[in-house]
Formats: structure tokens, C-alpha cells, sequence
């Protein structure tokens, strides 16, 4: 009776057999402005058997234009980069547009409401802080691959008395306010439109005082509602 048995497949075979199968695995692109953050997330995104890294970026047009050569299956985006690049609301508005079948989920050290609620409104799949834990962001992208998304419930409205629905706002103001919601301090709005603090003091003041808003904690409360102004007056 023959009793032999297959021979166990060769290191070589096993090599081939994974580069092989690359193709069969899910692209992840990642940007993020700080290289010890992007560096860490390629390792922990590697470490997946299912994932590829396809590509790492610090600037918002190096991604659009990888993205637009080879989309990717899902990216992972800051929501706040260098001053001077795109800001992260108009960053998933672009990538909402062009790209519908990448599955996007924000990574963020501002975890304020106001941040989470505007990146799922403008097409993000999920908002990952980073102050989780590295399970907590793998968890959530392979449920995000899966098609799952993570909503956050709308919050607070303006008071009817003091909604001021036909707020004139210049384009400047507009701009101000977008950063404020996105956390970003005066400095670093001054810095990002290079402009003086006290020129953006100002704007933000006299944007306040057009909507009603008597304080930032107001804003947030009443974050929902001003973002859909701001975008109806895009």
C-alpha cells in the first residue's frame, strides 16, 4: 500500500504564492503630514494579511494624484494637515467626488464632535481618533471594507430667536469659521491664509456676532446648523 504523502510546499513556492496573491489583497493609501505617524500606520497596516499598502503621502495633491493613477480600496486621511495644504473638509469633498468607490476613513488628534459630524457629512466612512488604540483602527477598517459606516448622531440647533438665517457672510468669514469647526486655534488659521491673528480675530468675531454666537462652545453646540449654511452658500 503506497503510504506516501504530498511534500510540504518549498520556501520558494510559499514566496511566490504571497507575491502572487497581492493582487487579491485590499490597497491602502495613507496621508498624513508627520512621518513618525505615517510610519507607524504602514507597519500596522502591513501587518494585515489582507492589506497592501500601496502608497504614503504628506500632501493632500500627492495622494489625489496616486489616487487618480491607482485607486486605492480604502484610504486613511488626517483631517488636519500642514497650513498651508488643503483643509480636511474640502480634502473628502474632493475625494467624495472623484472617487465613490474608495472607502475613506478620517485619523485625527482633534476628536472634537464638530470634526467627527463634518467628515461623515462630507462622505468619510468612519472617524478614528488618534488616541485609540491600534485594535480599535484595524477593527475599524476591515469593517469599513466590508461596507459598514460609522454614523454620529446630529446635536444642538440654534435658537429660533437667534438663528439669523440670512447671515451675510463674506468669503473670508466663511473660511475662519470652517477652520474654528475643524479646531484649528487663530494661529494656526493666521498661518494657513497668511494672515494676521488679530485680521482673523476679527473675522471670526464678526461672524459670531452675525450668527448670533456668543462663544466657541456655542459654535460646536450649534455646529449642524452652521455647517449647512456654509454649505448652502458655497
Amino acid at each position: 500500500m503506497n503510504t506516501s504523502h504530498d511534500a510540504p510546499p518549498s520556501a520558494e513556492t510559499m514566496l511566490a504564492r504571497s507575491v502572487g496573491n497581492i493582487s487579491d489583497r485590499k490597497k491602502v493609501m495613507i496621508l498624513d503630514d508627520h512621518p513618525v505617524v505615517r510610519s507607524g500606520l504602514v507597519r500596522l497596516l502591513s501587518s494585515d494579511a489582507l492589506l497592501f499598502v500601496a502608497g504614503e503621502f504628506s500632501r493632500s495633491q500627492q495622494l489625489l494624484f496616486a489616487m487618480a493613477r491607482n485607486p486605492p480600496d480604502i484610504a486613511l486621511v488626517d483631517y488636519q494637515l500642514a497650513p498651508d495644504d488643503c483643509d480636511g473638509l474640502n480634502l473628502l469633498i474632493r475625494l467624495r467626488k472623484y472617487h465613490q468607490t474608495t472607502k475613506i476613513v478620517v485619523v485625527s488628534a482633534i476628536e472634537l464632535q464638530s470634526n467627527i459630524t463634518a467628515a461623515l457629512r462630507a462622505g468619510a466612512h468612519a472617524f478614528v481618533g488618534k488616541s485609540q488604540n491600534p485594535d480599535t483602527l484595524m477593527k475599524t477598517v476591515r469593517s469599513v471594507l466590508r461596507g459598514a459606516q460609522y454614523h454620529i448622531p446630529t446635536s444642538g440647533r440654534l435658537d429660533e430667536d437667534r438663528r439669523a438665517p440670512q447671515a451675510q457672510l463674506s468669503d473670508r468669514e466663511r473660511e475662519v469659521l470652517r477652520c474654528c469647526l475643524e479646531g484649528m486655534p487663530t494661529k494656526a488659521i493666521a498661518e494657513k491664509f497668511k494672515r494676521q491673528q488679530s485680521t482673523i480675530s476679527t473675522q471670526k468675531s464678526s461672524a459670531y456676532r452675525k450668527l448670533g454666537i456668543r462663544s466657541d462652545q456655542e459654535l460646536f453646540r450649534f455646529q449642524d446648523r452652521v455647517l449647512n449654511m456654509l454649505d448652502g452658500e458655497a
